[in-house]
This record gives structure tokens, sequence and C-alpha cells, in this order.
């Protein structure tokens, strides 16, 4: 009687181990790091890192706009982690038509870039988006409309 209840009970303790083993495992976040975008925006004119003011967070846009610049301002990053800016047409089918690359040098920093027309050429009216990846993975999106 006292055999049998002692190969209950490691039984049981392997079981309750294998599931709390199973949730700890469950629970770790994907990434070993917490990246953060801490702010981001998109200004028709080149932020400078000298003045807070420049860095506009605006959402609209004229057609014959020629650059704009989306900056994001992150933290937490791993050096040699790849980011990409994926600009896009949303007003019909989702429709990429720029994407921007730069691999992450510092953990904690601010990355420019832009986007141009090309010369003559005027912005679609209607509704634009940009995706944020790391490591190819979505972590951020910003919406602006041309009008």
């Amino acid at each position: 009687m006292i055999v049998l209840f002692f190969r209950l009970l490691k039984k049981n303790i392997l079981l309750l181990l294998m599931f709390l083993l199973t949730l700890c495992l469950a629970l770790l976040p994907t990434n070993a790091y917490a990246f953060q975008v801490v702010d981001q925006g998109i200004s028709k004119m080149a932020p400078n890192n000298q003045d807070p003011n420049s860095f506009e967070k605006l959402t609209v846009f004229p057609q014959d706009w020629p650059i704009l610049y989306y900056w994001v301002k992150y933290a937490d990053a791993v050096p040699n982690d790849k980011l990409v800016a994926r600009f896009q047409y949303i007003d019909q089918e989702p429709t990429t038509f720029s994407e921007i690359s730069e691999v992450v040098e510092k953990p904690d920093e601010l990355w420019i870039t832009h986007v141009a027309l090309n010369p003559g050429k005027s912005w679609p009216v209607g509704k634009y988006e940009i995706i944020l990846l790391l490591n190819g993975k979505e972590v951020s999106k910003l919406d602006f409309e041309v009008k």
C-alpha cells in the first residue's frame, strides 16, 4: 500500500513539473529583448537632432510635396538587427512603393529616412501607411493621407 502511494505521488510530481515547465516556456517572450518604438512621425522637412520642434507629426500632405521624411526613435534594439520602413498606398489593394532598410548600430537611436517623388510626378490622392519592420516582423504602423 505504501509503495503504491509513493508510485502515484512520483507520477503526479512528474506531471506537475512537466506542466510548469511548459507554462514557463509559453510565457517567455519570443524576443529575448523588448524593442520599443519610443516615438515616430512624418515631417515635410528633414528633422534636426538639435531642434526638438523640427520633429513634426503630420498626417496630411499635398499631392505635390516632393519629399516626406519618416523618423522613428527606438530603444532596446540589438546591434545588427535590420529595420525596414515599408511605404504603402492603401486606398485600394495595399501597394508597396518603397522599402528602405538600415542595420541597427546602437540599441537606442533615431533613424530618419525619406521617400521622394520622381520629378514632375505627384502623389495619388488617398491613404498611405508606413510599416516598420524589425528583422521581418511588423513592430509599428503609421498612417498618413494625401489630399
